[in-house]
């Protein structure tokens, strides 16, 4: 019943002499139990101390919940429930139990006979308790094991300390908005929304991915080929550290402090996603841009000798999206439904229209994509990244109908959200 001590031991430490801790003074401050004025007497302290300890005990218990390793079950976690039943009444006896796998050391059982145990208490020395809190929780779920791995450790303070100077960046004040403020204000919504069904289902690894990593990303994307708005980052920021606070608090109290508020964060509401500003239109269209960045470089990984140095992305023409947009997929998906669907399409366009009809039956349903004129000016906006993702040194983002250099006939092939590619 250590933890029922825990509760207390502050306000005993440095005022009662151990001497002094009777029987009938853990019959008080734990069960009620006893004259408070005489027991306060023969303890030395008045009657409010006393009262105080109570309360505190009385505040903290009974336990919510135990969290320990599955080989304390057969010793510790048993005399925890035996001990607690004797003692308490029912209203303080444990209320859970959880249980995790061990952690281990790079790849070993920590032990003493191995030297490799990292005491608690160098944690925060070594590190810091942030750092250590991030890297723990992201590393596994209760029900893994978790492999510290000061490789891995050291890569993760060195994304905490990119964090904290995104945090500084104030935004630019004289950039205009565009494509990618709506992207990242949507990424910044949708990621709330994710975060808090993952800590309300306890899936505390995948809620810190979601959060620290995919966000972290997201906002170097932003910052390096976006507007960076001063406006847009502001928002960020002040969602995405309360988002964070319940993980690294220590930093998210500095940095909560340092975007001038006076509050502290950790009394701050969670932040609500505001849904109507999830884009979903615009989410398809940059994962469109990173599919254009995967594709070309298995191209290029094939390709041996000299490497290309143009890179034509071809986007398909507005009737293909229409096209898509009319098909109703309905199980079992059959290419004559979906040529049914399509007569008008392939009185006129021909086997063009057939290979959306075959591709919709190919994966039994339609893709990912977004509106035309969105992956357009997605693939525009990021016309950079794919250079630098890449390393060819020019990229054409061309419409399939304005397609007056096609070599290959590449452009014929574009679907929506599938742009045809021509390295040269």
């Amino acid at each position: 019943i250590y933890m029922a001590f825990y509760t207390v031991i502050h306000r005993i430490r440095g005022r009662i002499p151990p001497e002094k801790l009777s029987p009938s003074f853990w019959d008080y401050a734990f069960l009620g139990k006893g004259d408070v004025e005489r027991i306060a007497e023969e303890v030395g302290v008045t009657v409010k101390e006393l009262e105080e300890i109570r309360n505190e005990f009385e505040y903290w218990y009974p336990v919510d919940q135990r969290h320990t390793a599955i080989p304390h079950i057969t010793n510790h976690l048993t005399f925890f429930i035996f001990h607690h039943v004797a003692l308490f009444p029912r209203e303080k006896w444990p209320k859970m139990i959880t249980l995790n796998e061990l952690v281990i050391r790079e790849g070993s059982k920590m032990s003493k006979s191995k030297g490799n145990v990292i005491p608690l208490v160098e944690v925060p020395r070594r590190y810091s308790a942030d750092w250590y809190r991030l890297y723990i929780i992201s590393q596994a779920d209760l029900n893994t094991v978790t492999d510290w791995r000061e490789k891995n450790v050291m890569t993760v303070g060195k994304k905490l300390r990119r964090f904290w100077q995104i945090m500084q960046f104030e935004g630019n004040k004289n950039s205009s908005k565009n494509v990618l403020d709506r992207w990242i204000i949507s990424r910044v919504n949708r990621m709330i929304e994710k975060v808090t069904e993952c800590y309300e289902r306890f899936k505390l690894r995948e809620a810190v991915v979601e959060a620290f990593f995919n966000m972290l990303n997201d906002v170097e994307a932003y910052l390096k080929y976006g507007s960076a708005n001063v406006d847009t980052f502001s928002y960020i920021k002040d969602r995405w550290i309360r988002v964070m606070a319940p993980v690294i608090p220590h930093i998210a109290e500095e940095i909560w402090e340092k975007l001038g508020n006076k509050s502290f964060i950790s009394l701050e509401s969670w932040p609500e996603p505001e849904t109507e500003l999830i884009d979903g239109n615009v989410e398809k269209a940059y994962a469109t841009v990173l599919q254009v960045v995967e594709d070309a470089n298995q191209i290029l990984n094939v390709i041996k000798g000299e490497k290309p140095k143009k890179l034509y992305v071809y986007v398909a023409s507005a009737w293909k999206y229409d096209a898509l947009e009319k098909l109703k997929v309905e199980r079992p998906v059959t290419l004559g439904k979906l040529m049914g669907q399509l007569k008008d399409y392939l009185r006129k366009y021909g086997r063009e229209a057939e290979t959306i009809a075959k591709e919709v039956a190919r994966r039994e349903g339609k893709w990912p994509y977004s509106t035309r004129e969105a992956e357009v000016e997605m693939l525009k906006t990021l016309r950079q990244m794919i250079i630098d993702r890449t390393g060819v040194e020019d990229v054409k983002i061309v419409e399939e109908e304005k397609a007056t250099y096609d070599p290959m006939g590449k452009a014929a092939r574009a679907l929506p959200g599938k742009p045809a590619l021509y390295l040269e």
